[in-house]
C-alpha cells in the first residue's frame, strides 16, 4: 500500500531531526555521546515499562532507569565489565519489583534492563576505542540506518512475499534483501575509504544487517504480544523511541562483542 506523501514527509522530517543530534554526539565523542545516550535511556525506560503494562514512577520503572544509567556511567568510566554485570545482575531485581506492580508483566519488564543498557554500553565502548572508535561506530550506525532506509523504500517499491506476516505484515523479502545490499554498500564504502580490505567489511556488514533486521522483528513480536501498533508516540511518523531504535538495540551489542573478540580495529587493518 502506497504511503501518503504527507505521512512520508513527516517520517523523513522526524528522522532528520533525530539524526542531527545523534550524528553530532557521535562526532564529538565523550561526554556528548554518553549524555545523548543517557537521554535515550531515560525515555526508553519509561516507554518499555509502559509497554509491559506498568504505569507511573513505580519501583520497577526506577529499577530499569537506575540500572541502565548506572551501567552507562560505568561504561563511561571505562569499567565495561562492571557495566555489563550491572545490566545482567539487575534483571532479578527488576523482576522482583515488577511482580509487586499490578498489570506489569515481570519477565518482559525485567528483560528491558539488558535490552536498553547493553546497547548503550556497547556504543560507549566502541566510540572510546583508540584510533578506530569513530570509524567503528559510524559503521554500526551506517549499517543500521542503511538497512532501515533501503528496506523501507525497496520493500514499498517492489513489494512481494512477506518476510514474517504473523509478526510484521508490512515487511517483505524484497525489503530485507534491499536492506542487506544497502548495508554491504556502507561497509564496503567505509573500508575503501579507510584503505582496508572491503571483503571482510562487506561480509561483517551483511551479518550485522541480518542482526539489525532480527532486532526489528523481535520488537514487532513484543508489540504484537502486547497488542499495540507502536511502542509510544514520541516521534511523529515513527511511533516510540523503540520503534526507531529497535535494530540498533540488537546490532550494537553484537557488533561490540564481535569487535572485542577479534580486535576493535579488525575491519580496517
Amino acid at each position: 500500500m502506497p504511503v501518503p506523501q504527507s505521512a512520508l514527509a513527516v517520517r523523513v522530517a522526524s528522522a532528520i531531526v533525530l539524526a542531527v543530534p545523534t550524528i553530532a554526539a557521535i562526532a564529538w565523542g565523550r561526554p556528548a555521546l554518553e549524555a545523548w545516550l543517557a537521554v535515550g535511556v531515560v525515555l526508553m525506560a519509561r516507554e518499555w515499562h509502559m509497554l509491559c503494562g506498568g504505569a507511573g514512577w513505580s519501583a520497577a520503572r526506577l529499577t530499569l532507569l537506575i540500572g541502565a544509567l548506572a551501567a552507562l556511567a560505568l561504561a563511561t568510566g571505562d569499567r565495561t565489565e562492571a557495566a555489563v554485570a550491572v545490566a545482567l545482575l539487575g534483571v532479578p531485581v527488576a523482576y522482583a519489583m515488577a511482580r509487586r506492580e499490578p498489570g506489569a508483566q515481570p519477565w518482559f519488564t525485567a528483560a528491558g534492563l539488558p535490552y536498553i543498557a547493553l546497547a548503550a554500553v556497547a556504543l560507549s565502548w566502541m566510540r572510546a576505542r583508540p584510533d578506530v572508535g569513530l570509524l567503528n561506530i559510524v559503521w554500526v550506525f551506517g549499517v543500521v540506518w542503511a538497512t532501515d532506509i533501503a528496506a523501507y523504500f525497496v520493500g514499498r517499491t517492489l513489494g512481494g512475499p512477506k518476510l514474517a506476516p504473523r509478526v510484521s505484515p508490512g515487511k517483505t523479502w524484497s525489503g530485507a534483501i534491499g536492506g542487506a545490499v544497502g548495508a554491504v554498500a556502507v561497509g564496503v564504502g567505509l573500508a575503501l575509504g579507510a584503505d582496508a580490505d572491503p571483503a571482510p567489511a562487506g561480509l561483517a556488514s551483511l551479518l550485522l544487517s541480518a542482526v539489525a533486521q532480527a532486532g526489528d522483528l523481535a520488537e514487532s513480536a513484543v508489540k504484537r504480544h502486547f497488542g499495540v501498533k507502536d511502542s509510544g508516540a514520541i516521534i511523529p511518523g515513527h511511533g516510540g523511541l523503540f520503534d526507531r531504535a529497535d535494530a540498533l538495540l540488537a546490532a550494537a551489542p553484537v557488533a561490540a562483542l564481535a569487535l572485542y573478540l577479534v580486535g576493535a580495529n579488525a575491519l580496517w587493518r
